[in-house]
């Protein structure tokens, strides 16, 4: 119990060093889930409609490279049958969609390195105007 008061006396210390409040985690927390998940969406739709993997292929033009896609489009096919639950995936390309999943899924582990810091950038941010609003409310 005395570890547990310690803890959040050392969190309450930190968030006043930092002019935040227990009240603005929450707001934080949303912020750092709507950047990511915008850059998911902002990535799928991205490789969806520029299908990277297609590009590169006809790049290198060889019949190994599209024997692989043709591969891959079929194990896909397999897993498509999801798509048919969301409205709006109904009438697209159930393995053009999934492919852009795992294009844009490839993106952005690739990206991670800077897409933490810009999130946390973004989930601070996001807490310190939760907290001026607060402060200029009058009481």
């Amino acid at each position: 119990a005395i570890y547990r008061v310690a803890m959040k006396d050392d969190w309450t210390k930190f968030l006043e060093e930092h002019e935040l409040s227990l009240q603005a985690i929450p707001v934080a927390i949303a912020a750092h889930e709507i950047v990511g998940m915008g850059w998911l969406g902002g990535t799928w739709i991205g490789c969806y409609t520029l299908q990277p993997s297609k590009n590169l292929a006809s790049m290198v033009s060889a019949d190994k490279v599209k024997q692989y896609m043709d591969h891959a489009k079929r194990r896909l096919d397999s897993w498509s049958k999801w798509t048919n639950t969301i409205p709006l995936f109904r009438n697209a390309d159930k393995a053009r969609l999934l492919l852009s999943f795992a294009e844009s899924s490839l993106i952005r582990n690739v990206a991670r390195p800077g897409m933490i810091p810009l999130k946390l950038w973004a989930a601070y941010h996001a807490g310190r105007m939760y907290e001026s609003s607060r402060r200029a409310i009058p009481k």
